[in-house]
């Protein structure tokens, strides 16, 4: 008879490093990466704000100990404590996009106009019209926005004209910036300081902000995100999955975290404070897949902050953005409930 202690020692192993510090698990986590329970990395998964009805967040914003987000019926600004507690609604004024500048939120809305109200909370105020300022067309099915200190870009425009405008931050007329197939989808608008990156489904736009044409980055699957170091997007079958980044150059893609572990399913990337990514991913464990959050570094070392302890979870859309500090990751997780289609969503704190 076997001594029962040699069955221990890989499951021992695996649990010891995922509960130690994020650091000393880099790609993997553990000798078998992702075949340890779920439960073994959750402890750093921490729900702020238990489960709601949709519509879910497409963006989360953090200042001063404070989230910002928008959501329910209407998609209503809202804010909460960091550390959770009931979302007070800010205004009534329905938002697709948001930014914080100083003590201030900006707010986009479907049809291109951009509002500005004190994060503290006060009164919504229209800064930006983009009908009014000449933008011509009904607002676009599929939409996006971007803000920078100089302009703000929203796609907008007929089923006969669809394109991307901007308008200056102090008035004056809007201006097209690009045109775009009638059945393109703008999945994503991502601002980096000198471009604007437009993701479509199978293809992105380097679009530079001093003017001149757009520049095709090389891109033959899905969307992850976009930075300053260029566009993250997913190559290849599920058998031989990896993710490749093209530089805004327009020159070619190179292999992206090389060591990536080939059980994660990556969903969603975003750039973080220090010249990295966190990439949310979804991972097979003993009990399911479960969404877990990573943390690439600059230079492509991998390590997984946290997992979702409940099985299934997902992502709002291309367009989610998460907060991301210097401490912390927020962002809106969704989970089936009941039969059909139907979701309900927390949110979510993970330790960096």
């Amino acid at each position: 008879m076997k001594h029962p202690i040699g069955f221990l020692v890989p499951v021992l192993l695996a649990v010891a490093a995922c509960e130690s510090t994020p650091d000393s698990a880099p790609d993997g986590g553990g000798p078998e990466g992702g075949v340890m329970p779920a439960g073994a990395c959750a402890d750093r998964w921490q729900v702020v704000l238990a489960r709601q009805p949709l519509e879910v967040p497409n963006t989360v914003r953090w200042h001063a100990k404070k989230l910002c987000f928008a959501s329910g019926a209407g998609r209503k600004l809202q804010s909460m404590p960091e550390a959770g507690g009931t979302p007070a609604v800010m205004t009534d004024e329905g938002a697709d996009a948001l930014w914080i500048e100083g003590d201030r939120l900006f707010f986009a809305s479907w049809a291109g106009r951009l509002f500005s109200i004190p994060v503290a909370g006060g009164t919504a105020v229209l800064v930006l019209d983009g009908e009014s300022a000449g933008a011509e067309g009904a607002p676009a099915f599929f939409r996006a926005h971007a803000l920078d200190a100089a302009h703000y870009y929203w796609n907008h425009g007929r089923q006969t004209d669809h394109g991307l405008w901007r308008l200056a931050r102090g008035g004056g007329k809007a201006q097209k910036l690009l045109s775009l197939p009638d059945e393109s989808e703008v999945k994503a608008l991502a601002d980096t300081p000198d471009t604007i990156i437009v993701s479509l489904p199978e293809a992105s736009l380097a679009l530079p902000k001093s003017g001149g044409p757009a520049r095709t980055l090389p891109q033959s699957g899905p969307f992850l995100g976009a930075g300053s170091d260029g566009v993250l997007w997913v190559q290849g079958a599920p058998e031989k999955r990896q993710l490749m980044r093209s530089p805004l150059s327009g020159q070619q893609p190179a292999r992206f975290w090389p060591t990536m572990p080939p059980d994660l399913v990556p969903g969603r990337a975003w750039p973080d404070l220090d010249g990295g990514w966190v990439i949310a991913v979804t991972e097979a464990f003993s009990d399911g897949e479960h969404l877990s959050i990573w943390r690439v570094d600059r230079n492509q070392h991998g390590t997984r902050l946290a997992c979702d302890g409940a099985a299934n979870g997902t992502l709002a859309d291309d367009q989610l953005q998460a907060a991301i500090t210097a401490d912390a990751v927020y962002l809106p997780v969704s989970h089936p409930v009941g039969v059909g289609l139907q979701f309900e969503w927390s949110m979510v704190k993970v330790s960096r």
